[in-house]
This record gives structure tokens, C-alpha cells and sequence, in this order.
């Protein structure tokens, strides 16, 4: 059995700033074939786990594991519930995927005592639609019993901002601290190498991938909050994000809450459109050069803009003012069905509001588009099915006429 070896690396402490590392060793036959170094970098004000302490070690190289078949030796300690938790988590997903993902035994060299949890939440931020909603509705008390005082929001570099782009990165940390700062929310940076080094598949790893990231902070906040991607009316599966099993990533002492999926897309932005240095400030492009800013002609962008535009409110000026949204649309093709549903809310959510009755024909020529096996992605393969469509008609014709 090949395995993947967990290896704490003792705390470093350089410029203000706590590094916590451990050696990610495969062995394959009993042969070392790679050993890499996973590591997070965050303030030194910020009260660290132990070096021993090996959960966010765990969580970040996971899927990893489970792509690779791999067991997993940890030389440290681990949470019991959330060992636990990971149990379940691996056959949710070997379940989801079974063609990507196994199930692997994980033994550890001490499983620890739970510790008492501490008051209070982190809240994962990325500037974006989904966690600026999250950090607006607690910090306003807009969620009932569900309400949960956030001490303070994080901003990762090392994700969709790559590490070397520190200009983007200081540039969104002080736009997003401006807009945390409306709401007297402190908003603390930590950067990780984990994306740099892991084979897994981002679209369903990220979810995982965060929360370990941010378990270094477990003595500073009890909870994690993490904005989620779907509504309950448009789960979309395999996610790296659902309701389903991010309560499965945390532990007795940080629990992880899937927040917002009670809400389309379309009604997160219609709540957070009153938040003037908010939307000011919103940044949901990953895809555009300028990974600080949004590009406004990408899918996401341009989703974004008709989420305002299908509840009634202006594009703010976070977005590029030239953007010609329908040429944009003409352009794009949907290649899952979670994608197709959230478009066609933003489509219902503007027809149950008599709003947009030109764009919402391109929405739905998008969505037709788009279907798997009806359309192809290009016009020729388009016209091709079309041409065989007729000629198996009319052979059909021929035989019934006999």
C-alpha cells in the first residue's frame, strides 16, 4: 500500500510573522518518491496551534490522499472528532466520485483531547458575492438564532490570487479591509502554499482546502463561516462547498457552518445592494489579468451584473462601465447544470419582477444553448446535428410511408 506521510515542522517565528509547516512525504513500496513542504504564514499576534498540532495539515492534503489511494501515516496529533468527521467526509465523496476518490485508512500518532471551543466566528472572505453577503447578514443580525458574532474575517493569498502577485493581493486586502472596516470587522491576511504544490482537483477541493487553512486561527474563533455557492433549490453535485459535508471538515472546537444557501444568488446581492462601500468593493472575477478587479466580461462578471439587474439596481462601479453584457452572453457556453440553474433564476427572478423582458430571451437562447446533448459548443457542430436530425427524420418518413 503506497502512503502519504504527515510531518510537523517546528514553528517559525521572522518579521512578525508565525509559519506553521509540515513535510508532505509519499512513500510508494517503502521507497520515498516526493517529499514537498505545506506551510501557512500569518501574524504573530495571531495565537497558534501547536507544532504537533496537525488538523489543518490533514484537511489541506486530504483530497490529495484520496486521489492517489494513498494511506495516511500522521506523525502528530488530530482531532477524535474530527477524525471523525473525515470518516464520513471519505465515503461522501468516494460515494459522489468514485471513479476519482477512495476511501484510506489515516493513522496518527496521538488523537487528541477535544479543547473547549472558543466564542465567536472567522469568516472566510474573498471580497465576492457569497462571503460579503455572509459577513453583511451576521454583522447586521439579519439571520435570526443563526446569527453568530464574527471576530474577525480572512483573506487567503495563495488562491485565486497566485503567490507571487503580491501587488493584487495588497491591493484586494485594502479594499476588502475598507469594506469590513464599515462594519467594524477586522479582517486578517494568511498565505499558504497549498496550491502550489496539491494535484487536486480545485472544483472540489476548495471547500477543504479553506477551512484548513483558516483551522490555524482555531484559537481566536470556535466557528468557521463559509458562504455558500448553491441555494438549496439548485445543489449542484459533486461541490467542493455544500451543506451536505462542510459540516463533515470541522471539529468539536471548530465547527463549520454553510452559510446563505437559503438565498439565490439574485436575493444575496439584492440584500447586500444597499451596502454602498460594499458594492463599491465587490471583487468576484478570477478569471480576468488583474486579479484584484474584475474583468467584467467573464461568465462570472457577467452573471454578477445581472444579478443586480434582475432585482432592479444598477451595475455598481466595481464593474468595467463598457461592458456590452448581451455580445458577452453570445459568447459563453454553460458546461454545468448548476451554472444553467443559477442563470435561469436570475431569468425567473427578473420575469416574476416584469424586469429585463430583452435580456431574458438571451438568457434563455444561453440555457438552450447549453443543454448537454441537445447543442454542441460551436455553431458548425450545431448545424451538423441539426442536418442529421432531418435526414434521420426523413428516413423515418420513408419507412412509415412503405
Amino acid at each position: 500500500m503506497n502512503s502519504l506521510i504527515i510531518e510537523p515542522i517546528a514553528l517559525a517565528n521572522k518579521n512578525g510573522q508565525v509559519t506553521r509547516s509540515c513535510h508532505i512525504v509519499r512513500i510508494d513500496n517503502g521507497i520515498e518518491v516526493d517529499r514537498q513542504v505545506l506551510w501557512f504564514q500569518f501574524p504573530e499576534t495571531i495565537d497558534s496551534p501547536d507544532a504537533e498540532d496537525c488538523d489543518s495539515y490533514l484537511l489541506c492534503i486530504l483530497m490529495d490522499a484520496l486521489t492517489e489511494a494513498r494511506e495516511i501515516q500522521i506523525k502528530g496529533s488530530v482531532s477524535l472528532s474530527l477524525l471523525s468527521n473525515l470518516t464520513e467526509f471519505q465515503r461522501a465523496w468516494h460515494m459522489l466520485r468514485p471513479d476519482l476518490y477512495s476511501v484510506v485508512d489515516i493513522t496518527v500518532d496521538e488523537i487528541r483531547k477535544e479543547i473547549a471551543e472558543v466564542e465567536g466566528a472567522v469568516c472566510a472572505f474573498s471580497g465576492g458575492v457569497d462571503s460579503m453577503f455572509t459577513a453583511w447578514q451576521h454583522s447586521q443580525k439579519k439571520n435570526s438564532y443563526r446569527t453568530q458574532t464574527i471576530n474577525f474575517c480572512s483573506l487567503v493569498h495563495g488562491f485565486d490570487i497566485p503567490l507571487e502577485d503580491t501587488e493584487a493581493f495588497s491591493e484586494a486586502f485594502s479594499r476588502s479591509e475598507s469594506v469590513l472596516d464599515d462594519i467594524n470587522i477586522p479582517l486578517i491576511p494568511i498565505k499558504t502554499n497549498y496550491r502550489e504544490m496539491t494535484q487536486a482537483k480545485w472544483d472540489y477541493a476548495h471547500a477543504i482546502a479553506l477551512v484548513g487553512v483558516l483551522s490555524n486561527f482555531k484559537k481566536k474563533a470556535g466557528i468557521i463561516l463559509l458562504g455558500s455557492t448553491y441555494p438549496y433549490s439548485n445543489l449542484f453535485t459533486p461541490w467542493g462547498s455544500s451543506p451536505a459535508t462542510d459540516n463533515l471538515l470541522g471539529s468539536n472546537h471548530f465547527h463549520v457552518i454553510h452559510d446563505g444557501a437559503a438565498y439565490t444568488r439574485t436575493e444575496k446581492v439584492n440584500a447586500i445592494a444597499d451596502w454602498q462601500v460594499g458594492i463599491k468593493y465587490l471583487r468576484v472575477c478570477w478569471q480576468g489579468a488583474k486579479k484584484d478587479r474584475n474583468c467584467g466580461c467573464c461568465e462570472k462578471c457577467v452573471r454578477t451584473q445581472f444579478n443586480f439587474l434582475a432585482c432592479g439596481r444598477d451595475i455598481p462601479s466595481c464593474f468595467p462601465a463598457d461592458t456590452n453584457l448581451i455580445a458577452c452572453l453570445k459568447t459563453f457556453t454553460l458546461n454545468t447544470s448548476g451554472l444553467r440553474g443559477a442563470w435561469q433564476q436570475i431569468h425567473d427572478h427578473a420575469l416574476a419582477s416584469g424586469i429585463g423582458e430583452s435580456w431574458r430571451k438571451e438568457i434563455i437562447r444561453l440555457i438552450r444553448r447549453s443543454q448537454p446533448g441537445l447543442f454542441s459548443f460551436s455553431k458548425k457542430g450545431y448545424v451538423r446535428k441539426k442536418l442529421r436530425a432531418r435526414r434521420k427524420m426523413k428516413k423515418q418518413r420513408a419507412v412509415s410511408a412503405k
